[in-house]
C-alpha cells in the first residue's frame, strides 16, 4: 500500500474543514445548526470525487464535503452515504482527504445497530486500502471514548449501558485494525498518550 502525495489541492481547499484538532472539533465546539442531508441528485458521489481529482470541478467537491459536515444525518441518509462512499474506496487517496475527514467526523456510534455495522465495515475497508488515513481514523476512534459534553455526566463516573455499547463498537474496529494494519498499534498508543495525559501523571507518581 503506497502513500500517494496529496499535492497542493488539499492546501487550497483546507478552508472547508478548519485545520484544528479532531478533539477540538468533536468535543469543545458546539455543533452548528444542522440541515437535512440530501445526496446530490444530479451526480453520483464517485463522479464528484473523480472530477475533483482530475482538477475539473472543485465547487461540487467542496459543496459535498460541507454538506456531509453540516447536515443532519438520519439512519437512511448515512446508509446511503456509506454505500456511495464504499464504491469509491479505491480512489480515496490523500487528494480526497477532506472527504474522508468529513466522514470520520460523523458520530456514527449514535446510530442504529445496522448503520454502526456498515460504518465499521467502511472504516476497515478504507484503511485496508489506504493506510495513510490510519492516524486520522484512529484519533477519531479514540475520541469516541471521551464523554460527550452535551450528555449528562455519568453517575459516579460509571458509563451507562448505552455508552458501554458504543465503546464496545469502537473497540471492535480498533481490534480489527490492529490485526490487519501493523502501524495501527503504534498510532493507537500515540493517540491514547495525547488524549489521556493524566495517565502519564499517575504513572509518574507511582
Amino acid at each position: 500500500m503506497s502513500v500517494i502525495s496529496g499535492g497542493s489541492r488539499n492546501t487550497s481547499t483546507s478552508s472547508i474543514l478548519k485545520r484544528i484538532s479532531l478533539k477540538t472539533k468533536l468535543f469543545t465546539e458546539r455543533s452548528p445548526t444542522k440541515v437535512r442531508f440530501t445526496l446530490p441528485h444530479s451526480q453520483k458521489v464517485r463522479n464528484i470525487l473523480q472530477s475533483f481529482a482530475a482538477q475539473e470541478n472543485r465547487r461540487d467537491y467542496e459543496s459535498l464535503v460541507c454538506l456531509i459536515r453540516d447536515s443532519l444525518l438520519l439512519d437512511e441518509d448515512l446508509t446511503s452515504l456509506l454505500s456511495e462512499a464504499s464504491e469509491c474506496i479505491s480512489i480515496l487517496n490523500q487528494d480526497l482527504r477532506l472527504f474522508v475527514e468529513a466522514i470520520l467526523l460523523i458520530k456514527w456510534v449514535d446510530y442504529s445497530e445496522s448503520v454502526v455495522s456498515e460504518y465499521q465495515s467502511f472504516i476497515i475497508n478504507l484503511l485496508s486500502a489506504h493506510n495513510y488515513h490510519a492516524k486520522l481514523a484512529i484519533d477519531s476512534l479514540v475520541y469516541k471514548f471521551l464523554p460527550d459534553p452535551e450528555e449528562p455526566d455519568w453517575e459516579n463516573g460509571v458509563p451507562n449501558l448505552k455508552d458501554l455499547q458504543k465503546f464496545v463498537n469502537v473497540h471492535c474496529v480498533i481490534n480489527t485494525l490492529i490485526n490487519i494494519i501493523p502501524m495501527s498499534q503504534e498510532l493507537l498508543l500515540q493517540s491514547l498518550i495525547s488524549n489521556y495525559p493524566y495517565l502519564k501523571r499517575l504513572s509518574a507518581s507511582n
